[in-house]
């Protein structure tokens, strides 16, 4: 639906207006959108639902508007790639370590229940607060690595003769 009813492209332009939008800050944003939804529990398709038909074109509307490019065409292929792949490590950092903030979420009663089975007496909610620096610092690195990202599309970018800021 989002394909058909130009959603990609619209997420895309309203990305292009926003002059500090840049691909590597739109994952961190969204990787902090799926911990949030890992959260409060609710469970969402990632990939086809957000990540293809809007966070894709998302990201590289903030990289055409940052590169002075017309199209996805006019960028380097191996910069479109990286894209993607910040777009899928977003997505799974955001879900894998979100979930495992809600104590109703498969990945906690996994291991609560793995555990109690091994004889081992543990409580859900505390399963959660020893989940909570990890999720931290999965963000915190998830930030180094975007912001990684966004110097390297700078390099490439200036590299292929764009004009990157």
């Amino acid at each position: 639906m989002a394909e058909r009813f130009g959603l990609q492209e619209q997420a895309a332009a309203f990305i292009r207006r926003i002059r500090a939008a840049t691909a590597g800050r739109l994952q961190v944003i969204y990787q902090l959108f799926r911990v949030l939804i890992g959260l409060l529990g609710i469970r969402i398709n990632g990939h086809p639902a957000f990540v293809r038909p809007l966070i894709f074109p998302m990201s590289v509307g903030a990289l055409e508007a940052r590169a002075g490019a017309a199209s996805a065409a006019d960028l380097p292929s191996d910069v479109v790639e990286k894209i993607k792949a910040a777009n899928a490590a977003a997505e799974n950092y955001g879900n894998f370590y979100g979930q495992n903030l809600n104590i109703v979420q498969a990945g906690i009663l996994l291991v609560a229940g793995t555990l109690k089975g091994l004889g081992y007496s543990v409580s859900l909610l505390r399963l959660v607060l020893f989940a909570i620096p990890i999720t931290t610092l999965s963000v915190v690195l998830g930030i180094v690595q975007f912001h990684l990202l966004d110097r390297w599309i700078a390099h490439r970018i200036q590299r292929a003769g764009g004009k990157s800021q």
